[in-house]
């Protein structure tokens, strides 16, 4: 499911700043880290989730393919013995009716699904829902970064109103479309996703954190936090706040500082 769709310029990423999250926000700004989740921690337990995996109606197919899974767990014996020995170990089986085989095979996936990192972005600043949910009902705040500047290519999710259908013998496309594909419920969101190979602190280019926007229901106390952890840090953001708009049920993002001419956040909206 890879794609070579281009991310927006910039993208965003809201959080709170109770908890852990509070860490990860001043190691943000302290060490110029970003933060990638594991799997098993998101709020979506359909997310991520090894649910359709696809099995061949043909035997020979799939012995062949528990043949190969087998090799790498026979010790002591050089390929060609362990490939014989392999290939014998499976020969009376009929795998595409074992539903106890087919469970192993969809948990050795899920365990190396559970393993990766992600740090999730969004396409805009001022979504209502999103503030809700992720910016700790607009307590938190949002934070706005060059997508050129990001220390791996960030990818589009998919949102699908089924669980994505994939073949169990191709691991890195089917771990791929598995990371990206999300329930259509969640579509609202205009997620980007950067992958990386296990969860934890993963450095950034300071200069790629260009904005960060105070919520609207942020206390002063956590506002004057904040700006004391970007001037003891690397990277120079322009400051916004969120403001609730009297034209219906929307925020506007405006600068913090009206004399200074915003080329990120308030552009865009």
């Amino acid at each position: 499911m890879a794609t070579t769709q281009t991310p927006p310029p910039l993208l965003y990423k809201y959080r709170s700043l109770t908890g852990e999250a509070r860490t990860h926000v001043q190691q943000l700004f302290g060490q110029c880290s970003l933060f990638f989740a594991a799997p098993p921690t998101f709020n979506d337990p359909f997310d991520c989730r090894v649910l359709r995996l696809r099995f061949p109606d043909s035997p020979d197919q799939y012995r062949k393919f528990l043949a190969q899974r087998a090799l790498k767990t026979i010790p002591g014996m050089n390929r060609a013995q362990r490939r014989t020995t392999a290939f014998n170990s499976v020969k009376q089986l009929r795998p595409h009716r074992d539903k106890e085989l087919q469970e192993s095979i969809v948990a050795d996936l899920q365990r190396k699904i559970d393993q990766f990192g992600v740090f999730s972005l969004c396409e805009h600043p001022d979504d209502i829902l999103m503030w809700s949910h992720y910016g700790a009902s607009h307590t938190g705040l949002c934070l706005e970064f060059s997508s050129e500047q990001l220390p791996l290519a960030p990818e589009p999710v998919a949102y699908a109103p089924e669980f994505p259908v994939i073949s169990f013998t191709d691991s890195a496309k089917s771990q791929t479309a598995i990371l990206l594909t999300k329930a259509a419920h969640w579509s609202y969101e205009k997620e980007w996703r950067i992958l990386a190979d296990k969860s934890g602190l993963v450095p950034f280019n300071p200069i790629s954190l260009s904005g960060v926007v105070f919520g609207c229901r942020m206390p002063e106390t956590d506002r004057r936090s904040v700006k004391q952890w970007i001037d003891a840090g690397k990277s120079r953001p322009r400051l916004y706040e969120a403001v609730i708009s009297d034209q219906g049920y929307s925020v506007a993002v405006r600068p913090l500082d009206e004399d200074r001419s915003p080329a990120g956040l308030a552009a865009g909206t």
